[in-house]
């Protein structure tokens, strides 16, 4: 029998999925032809002619969940470029520090490129 979630954990996970994009059906990334290739010579009049209606060529990127929950992939429209994997990480690890009460602070920092925003320091 399965264990149950609690409720807070079933936010946290919610949370986490919405805030990476995960399962979300889908994405789209920008389109632009290989050079050399027959589309190519159609795609800059096209893409002029659309940028003036404030438009942009596009195409459905597929989406790999798994590669989503592992960070193999570029979050471009999530609100967070850390995937589900190292929030998973993130949470146990300050869970088991509140649940353990370590003394000390959470400090949320800017961070870059994919990095936790977030580092915990004792003093």
């Amino acid at each position: 029998m399965k264990d149950s979630v609690s409720p807070e954990e079933f936010y946290l996970n919610l949370l986490k999925k919405c805030l990476t994009r995960y399962g979300f059906a889908e994405k789209y990334e920008k389109y632009e032809p290989r050079r050399g290739s027959p589309k190519r010579a159609l795609y800059a009049p096209a893409r002029r002619l659309l940028g003036l209606l404030k438009f942009e060529l596009v195409r459905v990127k597929s989406v790999n969940p798994r590669d989503c929950a592992e960070g193999r992939d570029w979050a471009l429209e999530a609100e967070t470029m850390i995937r589900l994997r190292r929030l998973d990480n993130l949470q146990f690890c300050i869970t088991d520090l509140l649940r353990r009460q370590v003394p000390g602070d959470f400090i949320e920092r800017v961070s870059g490129e994919g990095g936790h925003p977030f580092s915990c320091e004792v003093f």
